[in-house]
């Protein structure tokens, strides 16, 4: 399976969302979601905030890649810095949304697998 997520930043803070879900609940994550028969990575991930948070966003620049394995199925995540001027105020799949400073994401429960997300990310913005 081919997934995308999208780390929205500003000022050095992260958009992070809680799953509200059968499959993760309560787990902490970038928004995204899979990737359609004939899409690029980038228009996914453009889509999938549009659909889960309602605003525009514009890809900035390409983190990583992961591999996650849940319940059988191999999992091919791709990560992006995303943009927005407007607020994720409205969330579909998610029970809660926040910003947090790019340091403190380790102080949520992700994915065993997004580790690897998140330590590209204090790499990327720390420079």
């Amino acid at each position: 399976m081919e997934v995308v997520c999208g780390i929205l930043i500003r000022n050095k803070k992260v958009f992070i969302a809680k799953r509200k879900s059968i499959h993760a609940n309560g787990i902490w994550e970038f928004p995204g979601g899979k990737i359609e028969q004939g899409e690029s990575a980038e228009t996914a991930i453009i889509r999938e905030l549009q659909e889960e948070l309602h605003i525009h966003a514009q890809v900035v620049q390409y983190v990583c890649d992961t591999i996650d394995h849940q319940e059988g199925w191999e999992i091919h995540v791709r990560a992006y810095i995303c943009s927005s001027e407007e607020e994720p105020n409205q969330l579909d799949v998610h029970s809660e949304g926040r910003w947090v400073d790019y340091r403190e994401v380790y102080d949520y429960a992700f994915q065993k697998a997004d580790r690897t997300i998140l330590d590209h990310l204090q790499e990327v913005l720390s420079c």
